[in-house]
Parts: structure tokens; C-alpha cells; sequence
């Protein structure tokens, strides 16, 4: 999926003062605006770069270009080739507008754009910039949730937890629909998602950690309806002793026989006045 540029007002590109690369991308950049939104790099471009990157982050050619960190900062041009080109486009987006542009395609191709705003997240997660972490996290939700009857899911699985941190607001999205749907997932009709078990199999966090969440969610459903018996119970014994016996007894069902009666008598009454 092609890049969009990204547009920006007149003269700004000419201010800029920091360059960020992907291959043979290039985006011409603002210190300014972007040390403030990424604690990574306010370190890159301070000259230091004292930023420990956790293990799946890291590659071999992230540890060389470590080495040659302060150098770059002296150049003022970062070099992101390790990232997708689509997902930098989108989080230099975001640093000028506080969003991105969500990608477009025929309802077949909802995997691969489900995969691109979770990418964008672990992108957010690498670099630190909150915002986009949960803007990206935001976008992410609707492909999961009404996705979890397609094949796209098992997709969802591996981008999910293949790679990326060991907790996650994605984990906790994919979770949460797995155990909305565990019934028909993996009930009697689950032949029809052997894609996803194989996948789910592959990652021993997810089986486990399903069932963790499956259990809670029974438990606190049980607990529930234990609370609403129980609040039932009290009302109807405070009612029992608050109510006097008089008016217990005025409260008592009238029948149609008593109701007859009473008229008659009030008939004649009103006939012998």
C-alpha cells in the first residue's frame, strides 16, 4: 500500500531540522514538535540516546546503528529502516495532527488494513508516543471485534502476539473478544475456526491466559447474580417488618363477592334516604 506525503503549510519543510529515513524515504522533520510527543527521540536528538529498547525490538542492525547514534544526531537524520514505511508515514502524521490517515480498500482486504493500525500501535510502543499508541489501539478495535468469525483473525493473532511487548492494550482487545465469543469459537461449530486454534496454539500466553479471563469473567457473573438475590432477599424482609399490620391488612386483595356486596348495601342506603 502506497504512502501518502503528508501535507503541511507553506515554509514549513524549509524550517525543518531533523530528517528521518526509511530505505530511500525521507521525512523532513521538526525537533520541536516531535521531542515533546516521544521520550525516544527527545534522547536521540539530545545526543545522549540512553534508550534501552526491549529485546523484541531489537535487531541487529538496530545495535549498529546504535553505535553510530551521536553521529546521527550530529547530522540530524534518523534512520528508521528497520519500521514499516506505512506506519512512520502515519506516526509523523500524528506528530503535526494528532491523528493519521486510516487505510481504505474492499471489504476483503479488512486483514491487512486491521494489521496496519496494529502495527502503527507497536510503532507507538517502540517510539513512546502515548497518543498514537491509543489512537492506533482505537482504530484497531473495530477490526477485531467484527472480525472474530473471519479468517482475518487468525491474522490478528500473529500480528498481535508474534511480536511486540509481553503486555499490550491490543492483547487485552484480542482477550476480551476471544472470551466474548469463546462459545462459538470453541464450541460445537469451533471445525469451522481451525485457523484460529492452530494460531492460538502457537502463542502459549493466549490458551492460558483465555482461560484465566474465561474463569474471572464466570466468577464475577456468579458473584452478580449471588448480589441481586441477596438485595431482593433484604428488600422484601425490610418491607415485611416496616409495613404495620393495619396496613397490611388494607393491602390485602379485595374479592368480587365483598365488591358486590358493599354496593348493594350502599344502594340501599342511598334509597332509603
Amino acid at each position: 500500500m502506497a504512502t501518502e506525503a503528508i501535507k503541511m503549510p507553506a515554509g514549513v519543510k524549509e524550517f525543518s531540522d531533523l530528517v528521518l529515513k526509511v530505505d530511500s524515504r525521507t521525512w523532513a522533520v521538526h525537533k520541536a514538535i516531535i521531542c515533546p510527543q516521544s521520550d525516544f527521540f527527545l534522547k536521540a536528538c539530545t545526543g545522549g540516546f540512553q534508550v534501552r529498547l526491549p529485546k523484541w525490538q531489537m535487531t541487529w542492525s538496530t545495535l549498529a546503528r546504535r553505535l553510530t547514534t551521536k553521529q546521527e544526531a550530529a547530522t540530524s537524520t534518523i534512520d528508521l529502516s528497520d519500521d514499516e514505511e506505512w506506519s512512520v508515514n502515519a506516526m509523523v502524521a500524528f506528530f503535526y495532527t494528532q491523528t493519521y490517515e486510516r487505510p481504505t480498500g474492499p471489504p476483503q482486504d479488512a486483514e491487512s488494513r486491521g494489521i496496519k493500525h496494529a502495527q502503527v500501535y507497536k510503532l507507538a510502543d517502540k517510539y513512546d508516543i502515548v497518543g498514537l499508541k491509543a489512537l492506533a489501539a482505537k482504530n484497531f478495535t473495530p477490526f477485531a471485534e467484527s472480525g472474530w468469525s473471519e479468517p482475518s483473525f487468525a491474522g490478528y493473532i500473529q500480528e498481535v502476539f508474534g511480536n511486540g511487548p509481553s503486555t499490550s492494550e491490543l492483547k487485552r482487545i484480542m482477550f476480551n473478544v476471544i472470551a466474548e465469543n469463546a462459545k462459538e469459537l470453541y464450541g460445537q461449530s469451533s471445525d469451522r475456526y481451525k485457523k484460529v486454534h492452530t494460531m492460538s496454539h502457537a502463542f502459549p500466553s493466549l490458551p492460558s491466559e483465555y482461560a484465566r479471563r474465561s474463569s474471572r469473567r464466570a466468577l464475577l457473573r456468579s458473584e452478580a447474580m449471588s448480589a441481586a438475590t441477596s438485595a431482593q432477599t433484604s428488600l422484601a424482609t425490610i418491607h415485611s417488618y416496616s409495613t404495620p399490620p393495619a396496613c397490611k391488612a388494607k393491602m390485602q386483595p379485595v374479592s368480587s363477592a365483598a365488591l358486590r356486596t358493599e354496593s348493594r348495601i350502599s344502594s340501599s342506603s342511598r334509597k332509603r334516604r
